[in-house]
């Protein structure tokens, strides 16, 4: 298992250095209550995305197929349910979390699949000023100023590798629909997970998966479905390890977190504009009602 590890970080790091690996297209995906509605755990974030076009390479898990490298920019600011506490107990704490995630996707030659590698280097803490960029909006609304950033979680890198394989189950070709299958696991600082999920697409066939456990899916790089397009996502993960609930007095961590997922898009060949909605449940945090969050993401091909 770590020789697999190790080639995939190794794979990772010298596509991305490749002059082959030129962008093609890029995405700006923002995530807010505004859009969403009520979340009570995490407040909003911020994504920059870029991928390459797709190249002939020989993959660290398989032959000769093709390759498309994205890379991610992440800004995600984490607080309590209630943000007119300072010292929130049996909640989540504070945390501004700034990531930069590279992606490589490899399908082998004459192959449905495609794996994905993934790995994640970044920040979490005050250095990252998440919390004040978050006060300010709010005073610019006229919100509610979150009280508690100064007790935030301390300065600390996080890192995490993952690897995943994602398949079409049903559909495709010229129905108009797709049902797409992924399985995929990460280590890391932030989090240890194993996750499962299917995304039934309708007006499209290209593959897309819903494989996000922080922001947004980089398998949206592979998706070029002109017209309008909407996808259904279901997701079990089981997180043994999650840093923010680990870091709360009081929080008991339960493994098992079911999630779904509403995609509603329209891509026009060079831009395209999505909107999305996503659904938990946490059990840690002892809560009945459903956790939603979500925002608008705005692509271009370059």
């Amino acid at each position: 298992m770590t020789s697999i590890w190790t080639r995939w970080i190794l794979a990772l790091l010298l596509v991305s250095a490749s002059a082959e690996a030129r962008a093609h297209q890029a995405w700006l995906y923002l995530e807010n209550d505004i859009v969403s509605g009520s979340d009570g755990h995490y407040t909003g974030g911020m994504e920059l995305g870029i991928a390459g076009s797709e190249t002939s390479c020989s993959g660290p898990l398989a032959g000769k197929g093709r390759c498309l490298l994205a890379g991610q920019l992440r800004l995600l600011a984490f607080t309590p349910r209630n943000t007119h506490v300072e010292r929130p107990v049996n909640d989540l704490p504070y945390a501004g979390v700034a990531l930069w995630d590279i992606t490589l996707f490899h399908q082998p030659e004459g192959a449905r699949h495609v794996w994905q590698g993934r790995l994640r280097l970044g920040w979490l803490g005050p250095s990252t000023h998440i919390g004040e960029v978050q006060q300010q909006i709010h005073r610019l609304l006229g919100n509610h100023v979150p009280t508690g950033w100064r007790h935030q979680l301390g300065d600390q890198p996080v890192w995490g590798v993952g690897l995943g394989v994602a398949a079409p189950l049903m559909g495709g070709d010229r129905n108009g629909w797709i049902l797409n299958g992924h399985v995929g696991a990460e280590l890391g600082t932030l989090s240890h997970y194993v996750n499962a999920s299917l995304l039934l697409r309708w007006g499209g066939t290209d593959l897309c998966t819903f494989d996000q456990v922080l922001g947004g899916s980089a398998s949206r790089a592979l998706a070029h479905d002109r017209g309008w397009h909407v996808d259904l996502g279901l997701q079990l993960a089981w997180m043994p390890h999650n840093l923010l609930v680990e870091a709360a007095p009081g929080l008991r961590q339960v493994d098992w977190l079911p999630r779904a997922m509403v995609n509603v898009g329209y891509d026009s060949g060079r831009w395209a504009l999505a909107w999305r909605l996503h659904a938990a449940r946490y059990p840690s945090l002892e809560r009945e009602e459903i956790d939603s969050w979500g925002g608008l993401a705005l692509s271009v091909r370059l």
